[in-house]
């Protein structure tokens, strides 16, 4: 009949338009989750943004030892390594992009930094230095600064050995090497016919001041367990000479 083949199109016309509308529904469903989603990534991309910004520079000879001192959290690459004389060093305070200083340190010791002027660093760890520089930052121009502080750059490492060893005079060895005092008086050829082990006296830089070890030889070369004494950059060996 031909009622019955009207309504039959009629019912063909609304199928799709209920589907369609279905569709819209859940396309509306999950678009908060896409924001969302968005809106996270967002907050990644600014916080490892943020986190690169702080990074000390990329060292052109040796690890990075670096430190930040409101937290006293020693970055991985810290270890107990002791300023010297011609090492590099970086400073940065979050927030005062002013205060950012990359310098040398000077012959005797010391550094010159922006508001604090001159510092002696030479004898001291990265850490301790951080936590030296803070305290100054905090006591007198910026309450609970947050400072990053690192070694970027390592200067040549010497010592100096001098008396009864065979080739007296000054050597040189790799940062990335521990020096012992048995290690020292080898390279220097070893000890002379003359020369009183048990007579070794060393100076070294401290905190800015100069400390003279007395050593003995002897009790390292008969007591392999102990643990031997290490040589500093800088350090200064005297090997004495027997008594007849």
């Amino acid at each position: 009949m031909p009622g019955g083949r009207e309504r039959r199109s009629v019912t063909r016309i609304k199928q799709p338009n209920a589907s369609a509308l279905i569709t819209v529904k859940r396309r509306k469903r999950r678009a908060p989750g896409r924001v969302l989603t968005a809106f996270v990534l967002l907050l990644t991309a600014i916080g490892i943004r943020s986190l690169r910004a702080e990074s000390p520079p990329a060292p052109t000879n040796g690890p990075v030892a670096a430190t930040h001192a409101t937290t006293n959290r020693v970055a991985a690459s810290t270890n107990h390594y002791v300023i010297v004389p011609n090492d590099v060093v970086w400073l940065k305070v979050y927030q005062e992009d002013d205060l950012e200083a990359r310098v040398k340190v000077t012959s005797d010791g010391t550094v010159t930094l922006p508001l604090i002027g001159v510092l002696t660093i030479a004898g001291k760890t990265a850490e301790e230095a951080a936590t030296e520089i803070r305290d100054i930052l905090d006591k007198r121009f910026i309450v609970n600064p947050q400072v990053s502080f690192a070694v970027i750059e390592y200067s040549k490492r010497k010592f100096t050995i001098l008396g009864q060893v065979q080739r007296p005079g000054i050597y040189e060895y790799s940062g990335e090497e521990n020096m012992t005092l048995l290690d020292a008086v080898a390279q220097a050829g070893g000890f002379t016919r003359l020369a009183a082990p048990s007579k070794v006296t060393l100076k070294r830089l401290e905190a800015g001041q100069v400390k003279l070890y007395h050593l003995g030889i002897e009790a390292d070369l008969k007591n392999y367990a102990a643990p031997p004494f290490e040589i500093r950059p800088g350090d200064t060996i005297n090997v004495g000479a027997k008594l007849f």
